[in-house]
Parts: structure tokens; sequence; C-alpha cells
């Protein structure tokens, strides 16, 4: 890049369009230079009167010849070797510039001192390279500490190696003899390690790592500048490495830098270092050093150590603030200091950490997200912050504060915190005792929610050991998996709410539950209300009640008797599949029967309908153990496998509002092995009978060897009965559909 800067003749960055051999210039001019670092000049920078030296001169780039000039050649001259000539006391600017390029050029200053009349005053310092090259000498009087100004020294690289200045091999003092200064590199693997430059931090980051050993240092410097960062996924899934020394002035780790670094067991985080990226050392489940962070991390991000599974203290961390989410989840054996500047902890926070028992959180902690502590299975106590302003519950509302913590029995707060209560020193509440948070599991007898309560969070009450809840009629809403896992064997609704909206999935788990009161205001009872609480004996509905959702008492096999709510109209699929209901009334109102109600129901022996049901869907009685069965004279329509695996079937009688060619779906009785009689009617008089006709698809019946008789029914003396013979029958089942009608053969 191009600039204007403005040159005096006697700067040390001169610059000219031409060279001409001269005295002390003393007019300005302004010249276009690019400013360029392609040539480095080598060699003694100070000379007594009558001393030579040679200056080197390494470059790169397109030029091939180099010339030499001397600003002041009445203090020094230079040769087109470059040989220097010290004449007369001074400085001077020697030039070195490619010929063919004249942009392409560096500069270096020559000092020339005469004989000193007393040489027991004044020491030389000299600087060398780490080949011996002298890069600069100085007379320096006796006592004092020289100082280096000039170009940072370099070292090329070589085939495996890069090589970053360091310093210098003994640090600056006072000196009193002649003293030699050697410049020091730091050994950078080509190979192994890549970088990039941080423009966020102000030098390199480390962006990738390709070696295999088991232990690295990660150097300081690269080219001359710091290394202050560890670039995102940069050691990521290396599960070679067991230990990383990170260096000092290191500011910045990046996200996933080791994420599932899972051999690592030692590492430390540098004083210097003020931010940690999320996921950083995520799933370095080996570690187990002490971790120290610094004064300067206020920031714990997201999983940022979740699954250090073997790290077991924190230290240093005296002005973190913040904690996010999942940040410690799942360090099971972690023991940590809640310090008194923490004020924000996010969801997951302390996940499963097994340490955790009588915990006294700090004042300052005003935030506290969904589950922060889930699933910690030491604590007992829990006391929550005076200044606590905010329970989160996030993903609509179903992961408690203390979920899963087995053993806490208590929870306190301070009388004076505005925005929370604790009920019998077991349930959080909010201040006016509307919404219920969380209930401590550990718990005897029967737990009354308060009378103004209007919402249950969702897993409030999970894996409580209590025996009952009774829930007051103020309650309008209930969350999801809020009695998940509980022991409770008793649930109580009082009558006389207005609404209740309740998740379908608030009783799973629950494997004690026997006996559940709903309450007149439940007019719809959601999809998996029972859903996999076989325990379950005794429901008691309100006549309001009008559906029954999908999969509501799936797999309640203890359930034997039901009695359906008058006012019903619908039964969603699955709803008493596998129960162990053995008779069952259906309500007027229900004008189908959906799939798969009573799929498995073994014990069903008797089905009463009381109204007008038009279809039957597909397997709705399948594997049930119906063993005489009048289908309503109002069904026109029999779906794909209704019966099927009826192995107790004897008998069905079906009504001849079936008709047609659709009115039977696949397999509608398949395998059911026990059937003996068909009977179609009654429903039609004689003349009706006559015409009527009803075509049977070829596989309503497969495998059912046994049917021997079907009958026709008319009116109440008409009745025509025809026995099938085996080859009848056979045809009836292995051939093409067939056409029953009223004027078939009989005997």
């Amino acid at each position: 890049m191009k600039k204007k800067i403005r040159v005096l003749a006697l700067s040390s960055l001169i610059a000219f369009t031409a060279f001409p051999m001269m005295s002390c210039a003393t007019q300005e001019e302004v010249v276009e230079v690019e400013k360029t670092d392609k040539i480095v000049i080598s060699g003694m920078k100070t000379l007594k009167v009558g001393e030579s030296c040679t200056l080197t001169a390494n470059f790169e780039g397109t030029a091939k010849t180099i010339k030499w000039l001397s600003t002041s050649p009445e203090i020094a001259t230079i040769s087109e070797e470059g040989v220097v000539q010290a004449v007369d006391e001074g400085e001077t600017t020697i030039i070195c510039q490619a010929t063919e390029d004249a942009k392409v050029r560096a500069t270096c200053q020559i000092k020339v001192y005469k004989e000193f009349e007393d040489t027991t005053l004044y020491v030389k310092v000299t600087f060398v390279n780490y080949d011996g090259t002298v890069i600069d000498q100085q007379i320096v009087e006796k006592g004092k500490t020289p100082t280096y100004e000039g170009a940072t020294p370099t070292r090329i690289s070589d085939d495996n190696n890069g090589y970053a200045f360091s310093g210098w091999d003994k640090e600056f003092g006072a000196v009193y003899e002649d003293t030699t200064y050697i410049a020091t590199y730091e050994v950078v693997p080509l190979s192994e390690f890549a970088f990039a430059v941080d423009t966020v931090n102000g030098g390199y980051k480390v962006v990738s790592y390709t070696g295999d050993k088991t232990e690295i240092q990660i150097p300081a410097t690269f080219a001359y500048r710091k290394v202050v960062s560890i670039g995102d996924s940069a050691f990521a899934n290396n599960t070679k490495l067991t230990k990383v020394t990170l260096p000092e002035g290191l500011k910045a780790i990046g996200n996933k830098a080791f994420y599932g670094c899972k051999a690592i067991t030692d590492m430390n985080i540098p004083s210097t270092v003020t931010t940690l990226g999320e996921s950083s050392f995520e799933e370095c489940s080996s570690w187990t050093t002490i971790l120290t962070l610094n004064d300067n991390v206020v920031d714990i991000p997201a999983r940022c150590f979740y699954h250090c599974a073997g790290l077991s203290r924190i230290e240093g961390h005296k002005n973190l603030e913040t904690i996010g989410r999942a940040a410690f989840g799942n360090c099971y054996a972690l023991v940590f200091s809640f310090t008194d500047k923490i004020n924000h902890i996010d969801a997951f926070a302390f996940e499963a950490n097994r340490c955790l028992s009588y915990l006294e959180l700090p004042d300052s902690i005003t935030y506290l997200g969904e589950s922060v502590f889930c699933h910690c299975t030491g604590l007992f106590t829990l006391k929550l912050p005076a200044n606590l302003e905010t329970i989160d519950y996030e993903k609509g509302g179903y992961q408690a504060l203390t979920l899963g913590c087995t053993s806490l029995y208590q929870i306190t707060i301070d009388e004076s915190n505005p925005n929370f209560m604790i009920d019998k020193n077991i349930a959080i509440y909010n201040k006016d005792g509307t919404i219920l948070y969380a209930v401590a599991p550990i718990a005897t007898g029967v737990y009354n929610v308060l009378d103004t309560c209007q919402e249950i969070k969702g897993s409030a009450f999970y894996k409580f050991t209590g025996t009952g809840i009774n829930i007051p009629k103020s309650v309008t809403q209930i969350g999801t998996w809020a009695f998940w896992l509980s022991e409770i064997q008793t649930v109580t609704f009082e009558d006389g709410g207005t609404t209740l909206t309740m998740s379908g999935d608030c009783f799973q788990g629950c494997d004690k539950l026997t006996t559940v009161t709903l309450p007149d205001h439940l007019t719809a009872i959601p999809n998996n209300l029972f859903r996999y609480t076989p325990s379950v004996e005794t429901v008691n509905f309100s006549d309001k009640v009008t559906s029954i959702g999908t999969y509501v008492f799936y797999n309640c096999s203890r359930l034997r008797e039901i009695e359906l709510p008058s006012g019903l109209t619908s039964i969603g699929t699955y709803a008493f599949y596998n129960t162990g209901i053995e008779d069952i009334t259906i309500p007027s109102g229900v004008t189908v029967i959906n799939s798969s109600v009573f799929y498995s129901c073994s014990n069903l022996k008797n089905v009463t309908f009381l109204g007008k049901v038009t279809s039957i869907g597909t397997s709705a009685f399948s594997y049930s153990g119906l063993e005489n069965f009048v289908i309503p004279n109002t069904v026109t329509k029999i779906n794909n496998n209704a019966f099927r695996f009826c192995s107790e079937l004897k008998s069905i009688t079906l009504p001849t509002a079936l008709s047609g060619t659709s009115a039977f779906g696949s397999y509608t009785f398949g395998s059911c092995t026990a059937l003996e009689e068909i009977t179609f009617g009654p429903g039609l008089t004689d003349d009706e009978l006559g015409s009527w006709s009803l075509t049977v698809p070829a596989n309503t019946f497969r495998d059912d060897s046994n049917i021997k008789t079907i009958n026709f029914r008319g009116s109440e003396t008409a009745f025509a009965k025809v026995t099938v013979k085996d080859s009848t029958l056979l045809e009836l089942v292995n051939s093409g559909s067939v056409v029953i009608n009223y004027n078939v053969d009989m005997e």
C-alpha cells in the first residue's frame, strides 16, 4: 500500500527517488514510497574511527541485485560489497536498495566514535543472531543498561520448523564489561500448528494442530507477534492429547476449542485469559486437575465444561458473574463455591452434580434458569437467594428447578424475598401463591396444593414420594409431566372450577397411581393422560366430559371397569388399548368407534351400544375377548381387521344395513378361529330381505374353517338358515368375492 510520508535527510526512515553521494542535506522532500520488510540488514552498527565491518542483506521477491548507499560518506563509506569504513565521528544512514525496484529497500544507522581517552569508562555491547552474525554493536557507559532498538531479529524456517523471535539469552541490566546478547527463538513446528491473524485480540490465533503428540506446549509467539487466542474447534476431537500447556499472554479460548479431547487430564488457564468460548472444553471427560481461573473471567458460557466428568474443583473465580446453560452439566465430581458476585445461573448449569449437598445460594443471584440443579442426587437442602427475581421455565415450562433431586427434602428462602414463598419447607410458589414451581421429592402423606394456586408447572412433582395430592378448584393449568414418576397413589381434583387445561403427559410413569377423581369442569380428557400408568384401577368422570383423547388409558392393564360419561361424543384411537376392562357401555352420543380403540382388550366380553354407531374402525376390536357380538343395525361400514384375531369369537350378528360392495374391509374377521355362526338381520321385511344383497370380499373370513351356519333374519317370524358345506365355505374363504342374497339354496 502506498502512502505519503515526510522525510528528513538524517531520519532513520530516509527515502529518495535517487541516491547521489552527498553531505548532510537540509531540505525536506515528499516522495512516494512503499513500506516494505523484504530486505533485512545485518551487521555491526557501532564503529570507532578507522574500524570497518561488513553488512549483509537478506531479501525476498523478484529483486536479483542490490546496491549500497551512505547518506553521509564523510562519516562512513560503504562499498558495493557492503563493507563499511568509519571515517569520522558522527552518524550516517546506510541504504540497501534493490537495483530493479527502487521502492524495495531497507535502512540502518551507523554510529562512529573516536578513541576514548579513558577506555575504562566504557564497554562494548554486541547483539548477535543465533548463528553469530552481528546485528548491532554499541558503546555503553559502564553501569548503564543497554537497549536494543533495531529491527526484530529473524531466523529463516527450515523444512520442518518455523522460528519466532522470543527475546535475548539474558535480561537487560547494568553492564560493567563487554557483553554479548544472543537472539533466541521459539520453535514452531510447521507441520503441526497452523496460525491465523486474530484481529480482535491483536496477534495470532492457533487454528489447528495436526501433530500426534500426547503432550504439547503452545508457543507464546509466532511471526514476531504474540499468540493471543485458540481458535474455534482448533483441537476439537483430538483423542491423543493428555496434557496441554497454554502460554501466558493468551487472551481468548474459542468455541469448541478443545471439544471432545477426552484424554486430556491436565490443562492450565493462563492468568491473562478473559474470554472462554461455548463448549470450549466440553467432553474433556478425563480432566482431573484443579481448574484455576483468574480475576478477569466473569462469564462461563454455555456448555463450557459440560461433561468434564473428572473435574473436581474450581478456584480463582471470585469475579465470576454469569454461568451459562449447562456450563458444568454432568461434572459429577465438581465441588463448586458460589461466590458473592454471581448473579445469573442459566438452565441445567449444574445438571447431575453429585457433590452439591447443603446448598445456600448467595443473595447476589437474581436469576435461575430451568432445571439448574436437575438430577443433583446428593442435594439435601436448598436455600434460595433473598434477591431472587426469576425462576425461568423455557421450552413450554416442563422442567422444574430441582428436577430429579431425589434426596432433596427441604427448601427455604428469606421471608423478605418479594417474589417467592415456600410452603411447608418443600414447595416453591410465587409470592402470592398462584404458581407452583417445584416440590421437594422427599415427602410423606398427602400434599394439599394451596387453594390460591392457579398453575402447576411442568415436572413440579417429579419423583414425589408422598402418597397423594389434592388439587383445588382454583387450578386452571397443569404443565407437562407435572407428576412424572411420582409415587402418588391417589389424585383428587376439587369440583366447582371454571376451566382446566392439563398436559396429557402429566401422570406418565406414576406406577403406584390407582385412583383418580377428575373434576366436573374438565370436559375433554387430553391425549395420553394415563398412558404408561398400568396401576390405574379407578377413574371417576364427570357427566360433563364430552371427549376422551387418543391413548388415554393405553396399557392400563389393571383397569377392569369404567363407566363412560353419558355426555360422551368421541373416543380417540387406542384409548383403551390393552386395558383389563370386561364390559363397557358406549353412550348414545358416540357414533364412530375409532381405530384400535379396544385393541388387545383380551378380557373384554360384552359391549353395549346405546346410540346409533355407523362405523367400526380399523382394528377396533382386534385381539379382544369377545364371544358373541351383536353389531348395531345402524352400522354401514366395518373397516380392515376390525375383529381380526378375536380367537374366542363364536358368533357374530351383522346388520342388514351392511350392503353393497364396500361394507367390509380386508380381513374384517380374519383368524377368528372359533367363529361358527354368522347372522344377518333383523331389520328387513320378508320382501326387503328377498331383494337384499351383500358382496363379501374373499379375505373377509380368511382362515376361518369353522364357520358352519349363516342365518338370514327378517321379521320376527321370517327366518332363513343356510348350512354351509365345507366345499362352499372354502369357496367363500379362498375364492373371489361371494355375493350373498336371499335366494341361496337352502336345506
